[in-house]
């Protein structure tokens, strides 16, 4: 009987394959960026939403500069592609919020100049209802003295212009004239006996066809607080010479031709004092 060959132990036999799969990296850098720099650009394409152009411009390039980054230092993250573009759209969020500041600071100007022209068209400032006579009394010059005995002398030294009065501290804030503040520089002296407290109404400027404008018109309110050397309700002693500022605001294109004195610091008289006058 014929034994029977174990079977070769050498020969072939089944083998199990085995894949492995290997994980790759992410990038979430380059998706915050690209996701970040497309809502920027699209909100940036609105300019009242241009700070948040600004914040989402600036998270996608800093996040694009990074995925970058962490793309060329590990090339299984891949997503290079994509954080480039979510920097470039990051460039171009920033740049349509600095457009969106710029054209958001142009609309408020223009709202800024157009009521300014409507208070210009319906208010007139320091413009009085009274008409002034024909120039009566004395008459002198910008920068020399009128001299009122037993009462009171006046120089104007000057006479500026300005659209703005800026405050005198930290405290208060600029008053944009409804057309020219004019700013007299003056010097005063009470020739009385007694102290007496100089009134705005004392002086007024005229215009060539005879429209009185009062110190104490238009923005005379606040004048006090944006005036430096504002001489209203200022205190006169006897034979001492004060000096201080006047500001009338006068409409855009009036021409004003001269000032308008009192004769009397008693400003309970003005319906009986007679007026001197400055060519300005």
């Amino acid at each position: 009987m014929e034994a029977q060959r174990p079977p070769d132990q050498d020969g072939p036999s089944d083998e199990k394959q085995q894949v492995v799969y290997v994980e790759r990296g992410r990038n979430g850098f380059a998706v915050v960026a690209l996701v970040c720099g497309l809502i920027g650009v699209a909100l940036g394409l609105i300019p009242l939403f241009f700070f948040l152009a600004w914040t989402l411009g600036i998270v996608a390039l800093v996040f694009g500069l990074l995925g970058r980054r962490r793309a060329k230092r590990d090339p299984h993250v891949g997503r290079k592609t994509m954080a480039t573009w979510g920097a470039v759209l990051g460039v171009a969020a920033l740049g349509l919020g600095v457009l969106g500041v710029a054209i958001i600071n142009d609309a408020f100007e223009d709202v800024e100049q157009a009521v300014d022209e409507l208070e210009s068209s319906t208010n007139d400032g320091s413009r009085t209802e009274e008409k002034a006579d024909e120039p009566e009394g004395k008459t002198v010059q910008l920068g020399e003295v009128l001299t009122f005995p037993r009462q009171w002398r006046m120089v104007i030294k000057d006479v500026d212009k300005s659209k703005t009065l800026t405050p005198i501290d930290d405290y208060g804030s600029a008053v944009k004239a409804r057309g020219t503040f004019y700013i007299l520089d003056l010097r005063v002296r009470n020739d009385t006996k007694e102290s007496e407290t100089f009134d705005d109404t004392l002086i007024d400027l005229v215009e060539d066809d005879g429209t009185v404008y009062a110190a104490s018109g238009g923005k005379g309110s606040e004048q006090i607080a944006n005036l430096a050397n504002y001489l209203d309700e200022r205190e006169l002693q006897p034979k001492t010479w004060e000096t201080g500022r006047l500001a009338f605001d006068v409409p855009r294109g009036v021409a004003i031709t001269r000032a308008r004195v009192s004769e009397t610091l008693d400003i309970f008289t003005f319906d009986d004092t007679s007026y001197s006058n400055v060519e300005l």
